[in-house]
């Protein structure tokens, strides 16, 4: 219906597309009844777009409809379930690889400083023991934060911006090959840099970034992995598949399927179905086979025994068979249960407002400082973390009597399994035979290692100690989580989305309206002129507007017909869809709906295009690709009302359309945050 410039100049008229950024003059604050105000944000608002997960019903895709069959229809359900299985497969393998490095530098590490110290036969020498273990935690935790600085979306968990993902938010590269590489080797450096994070919150990540890649069977980081795969070229298909990975993270981690499963239903998507439970349980239970068969083989020897199901694992609890009158609790200890559940969820509360407030202090005084600095940071947490953890286990330990039971055997090969590791893991510095320095014990091992002597250890630690390492743990690992390093502790985030307050999430030329005018005039809605930036070029038309028109003749009211993306306006004009003045619409090539969609996820940008080369004349009929009956609302709509539609059916944006067909304005999830909603009351109680 509009010509190749006539087409974008109706959609710049529209919502000011075609012009350079500009300052607004009091004349359109005062159209748009906006303040100059600057409202106090944990995190500056960044130009992060939102995902399309509702289906654009134009005739491309209505064309592929009517060709599905039965047969196509059971061949495309049988693929989902062999790239589930895949996703499944390669997370476990991820977390292996983790795993397995981690263990091996960390092996390193302290059997190097644990020579050290046992050849000293005084402590005057402990410095160069200390000096020792400085020289492997720094040089890993630098390698980590070198990696950050590769790909800065790889820092921390990454369990916010995945949940973002799932809800609609596209973080620029938080799925990419990149970001996983750099995430899996940042996370194994910073694990075995004695740093006090754990490896299980970025498996989530991880198995997120797989399953978003390995449907699409390309990469965006690295080119040259190309296969042409029809299926899966949409961001509500890759949407599943991330579901699934993230799914398939949690249940590596812990070894729980079903857990991984109720963390992606209950705390990950907004969208879910009844299908895709299933495909993401057998995902998980792929992830949790994989891992568990390879690190039982390969750490005791004991291929297909299936005994380390996740990467962090209690061991098992378990009554000998001898003990009749043995029990694992009994009802009095209810009550302890509950008063540990009130106590940790007291200092969760507290660990979480500390750590709110450390960060930001990193937003306000770090983050916008050079990017050395962050690594610097991160070197000084090493630093301090190294050197309380060498001397509270040189000084503060106790020697504790070694139990009887350390030195025995077990019939049970899995308790055998966890009693070896137990003893182990058993540190002697400076104490006589038989005993063991308890906080040394704590220190100078890997995490699950000191949580199995907690579990499974018959011998006793000093409530002192316990005390101790509780308050230094506590304090280290707050001070932590937040550094430039991937990491993670793997608890809920009551700030995920806080984190990202710019659920403005998407430039306002992402869309545009096809549309016509119609004889009246009537002011537009706020979000008209509310984009930071615009990203197409001025296309002038024959007559310009006279440089004397107020802004509400400048922008008058549309006639509502559908809506087209940005990226389909830029597909059409990059293959040459239009038709000359002297000719009809019907001589304008066809695309289909797999040539729309070739170039997903990276489709091409409108500053690839050299526009002198488009003839002016040329017009573009956009009438078959887009979409004539997307979701809309009237003025009077309530609030709630446009959150359920917006929660419920996906969207990214909602046109406002009055009863005469007139477009009013377009609401963004920009307008449903908490901190636009406050100030637009704020406004309202002020003209009161």
């Amino acid at each position: 219906m509009a010509g190749c410039r006539g087409s974008l100049c109706c959609c710049c008229r529209w919502c000011c597309c075609c012009g350079e950024r500009e300052t607004r003059t009091p004349e359109e604050l005062t159209i748009l009844g906006e303040t100059q105000e600057e409202e106090d944000e944990i995190l500056p608002r960044k130009d992060y777009e939102s995902l399309d997960y509702d289906r654009c019903i134009n005739d491309p895709y209505l064309e592929v409809l009517e060709t599905v069959d039965s047969k196509k229809s059971r061949r495309y359900e049988a693929v989902k379930w062999m790239v589930v299985f895949a996703i499944g497969v390669c997370t476990g393998l991820v977390g292996l690889f983790v795993d397995f490095f981690v263990r091996l530098f960390t092996q390193l590490k302290f059997g190097v400083v644990q020579t050290s110290v046992e050849e000293c036969s005084q402590k005057g020498c402990l410095a160069l023991s200390l000096l020792e273990l400085l020289g492997f935690n720094l040089i890993f935790v630098f390698l980590g934060s070198l990696l950050v600085l590769i790909e800065p979306v790889a820092a921390g968990s990454g369990i916010p911006e995945i949940k973002c993902y799932l809800n609609g938010v596209k973080v620029p590269g938080i799925v990419r090959l990149r970001t996983l590489l750099c995430k899996a080797f940042g996370v194994l450096f910073s694990v075995a840099g004695g740093l006090f994070v754990g490896k299980e919150g970025p498996m989530i990540h991880s198995g997120a970034v797989v399953g978003a890649g390995l449907p699409q069977f390309q990469s965006i980081s690295f080119r040259k992995i190309q296969v042409n795969f029809p299926y899966f070229r949409s961001d509500r298909d890759k949407r599943d598949f991330v579901s699934a990975g993230a799914a398939a993270g949690v249940a590596a981690a812990f070894g729980a399927p079903i857990g991984g499963t109720l963390f992606s239903l209950e705390e990950g998507s907004s969208f879910w179905n009844q299908g895709l439970t299933w495909k993401v349980l057998f995902c998980s239970m792929s992830a949790t086979f994989t891992l568990n068969f390879f690190r039982s083989g390969i750490q005791f020897g004991s291929w297909g025994s299936f005994h380390l199901p996740g990467l962090l694992s209690f061991g098992e609890f378990k009554c000998s068979d001898s003990d009749k009158k043995c029990h694992l609790w009994t009802a009095v200890d209810l009550g302890f249960f509950i008063v540990m559940g009130v106590i940790g969820g007291l200092l969760g509360a507290t660990f979480n407002c500390l750590n709110k407030r450390l960060a930001k202090y990193r937003m306000r005084n770090v983050h916008p400082k050079p990017k050395l600095v962050r690594v610097l940071e991160s070197l000084l947490v090493s630093l301090v973390t190294t050197a309380v953890v060498f001397v509270a286990s040189m000084v503060l330990g106790e020697c504790r009597q070694m139990s009887s039971s350390s030195q025995t055997g077990n019939d049970s090969f899995p308790l055998q399994v966890a009693s070896e590791d137990v003893n182990s893991s058993i540190k002697t510095f400076f104490c006589p035979n038989e005993t063991y320095n308890d906080m040394a014990t704590l220190f100078f091992n890997p995490q699950e290692s000191a949580i199995l002597q907690l579990f499974h250890q018959d011998g006793t630690f000093s409530p002192v100690t316990l005390a101790l390492f509780f308050v230094l743990y506590f304090l280290l690992a707050c001070w932590t989580y937040g550094i430039s390093v991937p990491s993670g502790l793997f608890r809920r985030r009551s700030q995920s989305m806080k984190s990202y307050p710019s659920s403005e999430l998407r430039n306002m030329c992402d869309e545009h309206v096809a549309s016509e005018e119609p004889a009246e005039k009537e002011d537009l809605l706020q979000q008209m002129l509310e984009r930071r930036y615009t990203p197409y070029p001025n296309l002038y038309p024959d007559q310009s507007p006279s440089e004397d028109w107020t802004m509400e003749e400048r922008f008058r009211p549309l006639t509502f017909h559908g809506l087209i993306l940005r990226s389909q306006l830029v597909t059409l004009l990059v293959r040459g869809v239009c038709y000359s003045e002297s000719q009809s619409s019907a001589s304008q090539p066809r695309l289909s709906y797999a040539e729309m969609a070739e170039d997903y996820p990276r489709y091409p940008d409108i500053h690839d295009l050299d526009l002198t080369l488009l003839n002016p004349r040329m017009i573009v009929d956009v009438t078959p690709y887009m979409n004539p009956s997307p979701f809309t609302v009237s003025p009077n709509t309530s609030v709630s009302q446009v959150f359920n539609l917006f929660r419920t059916m996906g969207l990214r944006h909602l046109p406002v359309v009055n009863a005469v067909g007139e477009i009013v304005g377009i609401i963004t999830r920009h307008n449903l945050t908490y901190e636009f909603l406050q100030a637009r009351l704020r406004q309202h109680y002020q003209t009161i």
